[in-house]
């Protein structure tokens, strides 16, 4: 299931995707840390592959995949989810 950014000016994750999403001629381009970096530190701070698997909403291989470097290139989808996730997971520890 893919993730909607909804319009509610207030919230801090409408401000984090207005912030670091760039359009691109291929599609939408995500400023600052890759998917697999942000995938590597979620599980620096405890996180299984299991655990960001379920919440991205893919398989636990695809996170390993991506974690090894043999994925790459996720689709935007995943790229999208894994900033969601690990924006959620930054603004809760700062809250």
């Amino acid at each position: 299931e893919a993730y909607t950014l909804t319009h509610e000016p207030a919230s801090p994750i409408y401000t984090f995707f207005l912030r670091w999403l760039q359009p691109s001629e291929t599609g939408i381009y995500l400023r600052g840390m890759n998917t697999q970096k942000r995938m590597q530190r979620l599980v620096a701070a405890g996180w299984t592959q299991q655990q960001i698997a379920d919440a991205v909403g893919i398989t636990q291989a695809t996170v390993s995949r991506i974690l090894s470097g043999k994925f790459a290139h996720p689709n935007e989808e995943i790229v999208l989810a894994t900033a969601r996730v690990y924006a959620e997971h930054t603004l809760g520890d700062a809250a």
